[in-house]
């Protein structure tokens, strides 16, 4: 097979629609550092992540045998970089500043990472037993939104789930603060 969905006329058509809205959200260049084109990029990194993993899905079930643990890391990863807030990425990025705040913001990114990667492979673990399982307490999957909405239910359970931790709360409220801080330091400069 020469890619992801390429021998599937359907699929083109659908990578075609979502390259068009991923198009649409970004409207314009991304490279102001905005908040708002921050999550334009997280938006059209949705799109084409979903239709790459919408594909994969797709190849696993066209298999004699599928290997739903082989989508195990691709997902985790995804769900990952979901649960990042847009500013966590670019804000440990620059190291012009490498005080304290510097350092504390690394920190706390590496903190709240720890805690993304659990939701991830929750998440994925979720999706995994979802698709798994057989006879009628099965989730039915007859098309491709049927996956969708499956998988945003396990990452929606498994943020849910974890958004009541304490360890959560914490590296939340860390990441806000070493933020806030970092950002404070960089205006008075």
């Amino acid at each position: 097979m020469t890619g992801p969905g390429q021998d599937l006329p359907w699929m083109s058509a659908w990578l075609a629609a979502e390259r068009q809205f991923a198009h649409f959200t970004v409207g314009g260049s991304l490279a102001d550092g905005s908040a708002q084109s921050q999550a334009q990029q997280k938006l059209a990194d949705y799109a084409r992540d979903y239709a790459a993993i919408a594909a994969a899905f797709w190849n696993q079930l066209q298999s004699p045998r599928p290997d739903f643990e082989a989508l195990r890391e691709p997902l985790t990863e995804r769900y990952r970089r979901l649960f990042m807030p847009p500013g966590a990425a670019a804000a440990g990025s620059d190291s012009s500043g490498a005080g304290a705040s510097w350092i504390r913001c690394q920190q706390a990114i590496d903190r709240y990472a720890r805690q993304a990667t659990v939701i991830a492979i929750d998440a994925c673990d979720r999706l995994r037993v979802a698709l798994a399982a057989s006879g009628p307490d099965a989730p039915p999957i007859t098309s491709l939104r049927d996956l969708h909405a499956l998988w945003i239910d396990c990452g929606e359970a498994a943020y849910s789930e974890a958004a009541h931790r304490q360890e959560f709360a914490a590296a939340q409220a860390e990441l806000l603060t070493a933020l806030v801080e970092l950002r404070a330091g960089a205006e008075t400069r």
